[in-house]
Formats: C-alpha cells, sequence, structure tokens
C-alpha cells in the first residue's frame, strides 16, 4: 500500500474575481472585461524574488 508510505501532498486553493475595465494602452497598464482567477500554491511559504512592473496608475 503505497499511500502509507508517502506524505500526503497538501496545498492551498482560492479563486477571485476582478472586475471589468481599466485600459489607458499608451501608458499601458490594460484589461477590459472581468476575469474569474483560480490559483493554486504550496501549502508551506516558500520565499522567491518577484518582479512586478507598474505603469504608475491605478
Amino acid at each position: 500500500m503505497p499511500w502509507r508510505t508517502i506524505t500526503a501532498r497538501t496545498i492551498r486553493r482560492g479563486h477571485f474575481w476582478i472586475p471589468g475595465e481599466r485600459l489607458n494602452v499608451g501608458g499601458e497598464t490594460y484589461q477590459r472585461g472581468p476575469m474569474f482567477v483560480e490559483w493554486e500554491a504550496n501549502a508551506e511559504l516558500r520565499t522567491a524574488a518577484v518582479a512586478y512592473r507598474s505603469s504608475g496608475s491605478s
């Protein structure tokens, strides 16, 4: 019975909605229609380098 010798795979899951609109185009930004997002991640948090780019407008 292999499931007795292997550690359980534990994850975190979630979901959220992002409402529509927000354009801007020339100075970037985008997204027009609503978007449903589902995510899945390891149960244990790991630190990682994250690159974030913003056009400065919100």
